[in-house]
Parts: structure tokens; C-alpha cells; sequence
């Protein structure tokens, strides 16, 4: 990717194997849930990736540019924009935000979508969060 690279870890390698997608939540990074994710491995191939600012992951994460969480959406659609396939997704919490903004906009890159704790926000929320943005606060 353009600015960096993004640090990914592969369980179970099988090529037969469903493909699943795993995004940390905020705060986290990939391997904290290998104990997790080696539950599940004999039935699919995981990926678990550090999402920008986590990790070592090295793409650029200046937090005072950053006003959403679409560019963890982008940076996962890019990632499964190399195989084309469908794949399963799960996220937690921000990854479970990022996860399910990509499947709205890309749904032909989701075959099941798995959300654990997700950010999700009420309208009203949301219209207040846009006016202090809006009025500086």
C-alpha cells in the first residue's frame, strides 16, 4: 500500500479453507487474539492483520487528520481487493465498525460478516457529532 505496509499474520494456510478476515478493535493489535483465532483455524484460513497505527503495521496514522474510521474501511477493502473473492469478515469493536462499513459499500468483496461489539452510532448522534464538528468544538 501507498505511505507503508501493513504488518498481516496467516493461520492455517490451507488453500481449501474459507478465507476469514480478522480486524482488532482500537487499542489492539492482531496477534492479541491468536488464542482466539487457533480455535477456529482447522476449518479456515484466517488472516489477522494490524490495522493503521497498531501494531506494525507501518501505514501513516496522524490522529489530528483522521476524523472517521472510513480509512480502517478503505485500508481493508484494498486488502481484499487483491484476491477478488468473497470472504468472511470479522471485527471487533472498531474492526467490527470497519468491517461492516466495507461490506455496505463493497458487498461483492463479503460473503458473511461476523461483528463483535461493533461502534455503532444513533442517528441523532451522529447529526450532533457533524454541527461541534462543525462549529470547531
Amino acid at each position: 500500500m501507498e505511505n507503508g505496509k501493513v504488518n498481516s499474520y496467516v493461520i492455517n494456510e490451507s488453500e481449501n479453507s474459507p478465507e476469514i478476515y480478522f480486524s482488532h478493535a482500537n487499542g489492539f493489535n492482531a496477534l492479541t487474539y491468536s488464542s482466539l483465532l487457533n480455535k477456529i483455524k482447522k476449518n479456515y484460513q484466517i488472516t489477522s492483520y494490524d490495522m493503521r497505527g497498531h501494531g506494525e503495521t507501518t501505514l501513516l496514522a496522524d490522529h489530528n487528520q483522521m476524523k472517521s474510521w472510513l480509512i480502517y474501511k478503505d485500508d481493508l477493502e484494498k486488502i481484499l481487493d487483491i484476491k477478488k473473492t468473497p470472504s468472511v469478515l470479522i471485527g471487533h469493536s472498531m474492526g467490527g465498525t470497519a468491517s461492516l462499513l466495507l461490506a455496505y459499500t463493497r458487498p461483492d468483496l463479503v460473503s458473511q460478516l461476523i461483528l463483535i461489539d461493533p461502534v455503532i452510532l444513533s442517528y441523532s448522534y451522529r447529526i450532533i457529532y457533524k454541527f461541534l464538528q462543525k462549529a470547531g468544538l
